[in-house]
C-alpha cells in the first residue's frame, strides 16, 4: 500500500508502517508516518479507532469496493462516448474524482454572509430542508472558552485544539 499512497499523495513523503503492541490490552498498534513540507506527521490507529462508528462504516465501504474485481479498471462516460482505464483502485478513485469535478460546482464561504440571498436560502433557511436544534449550554465559562478558541483570531490554540482533538470526533457533519 505504501507505493499507492507515495503515487497518490506525493505532497506527503516519505510514508513509513510502523506496528506496535499495546502493552495494557494486547492489541496491535499502527502508525503511519510522513512528512509534508517539512512537517512530520504521525497518525496512529488503536483499537478504540478500529471499533469506532466512521471506521466501521468505512469497512463496509470497503468491503463493496471488492466486488469490483481485480484491477485493471475500465470506467464508461457514457456522456463523452469513451471508456478510460485505471490501473488500480486508487487510480480508479482518482479517475472518478477528476471526472467528477467537471460535472459540478464547489463553492466555500466563510460565513452565510458571503452567500447571495438564492444560495443563502437554498443551502440554510428552506423550511423542508433546514434542521434547527436547541442547543442547552451546562457550563457557559467552558462554552465560551470553547468557542473563543474555535471562532477566535488565534490560529495556534485552534490548529492546537484540532491537533489533540481530532481521533476523538465522533459522527462529523461537514
Amino acid at each position: 500500500y505504501i507505493p499507492m499512497l507515495t503515487r497518490m499523495c506525493p505532497s506527503i513523503n516519505p510514508i513509513a508502517l510502523n506496528f506496535d503492541t499495546d502493552q495494557d490490552d494486547k492489541s496491535v498498534i499502527f502508525t503511519f508516518s510522513s512528512e509534508k513540507r517539512g512537517r512530520k506527521l504521525n497518525t496512529t490507529f488503536n483499537d478504540e479507532f478500529m471499533k469506532s462508528p466512521e471506521f466501521m462504516d468505512m469497512e463496509k465501504e470497503a468491503k463493496k469496493l471488492k466486488g469490483l474485481g481485480n484491477p485493471p479498471y475500465y470506467i464508461e462516460l457514457t456522456d463523452k462516448g469513451k471508456t478510460i482505464l485505471a490501473d488500480d483502485i486508487f487510480d480508479l478513485l482518482f479517475k472518478l474524482i477528476e471526472y467528477s469535478k467537471t460535472k459540478i460546482d464547489i463553492q466555500r464561504y466563510k460565513g452565510l454572509g458571503e452567500m447571495n440571498p438564492d444560495q443563502l436560502w437554498e443551502t440554510t433557511m428552506e423550511p423542508k430542508t433546514r434542521s434547527v436544534m436547541k442547543v442547552d449550554i451546562d457550563d457557559e465559562e467552558s462554552a465560551d472558552n470553547l468557542t473563543s478558541i474555535l471562532m477566535g483570531d488565534a490560529v495556534t490554540s485552534r490548529k492546537h485544539f484540532i491537533d489533540v482533538n481530532a481521533l476523538h470526533v465522533r459522527n462529523l457533519d461537514v
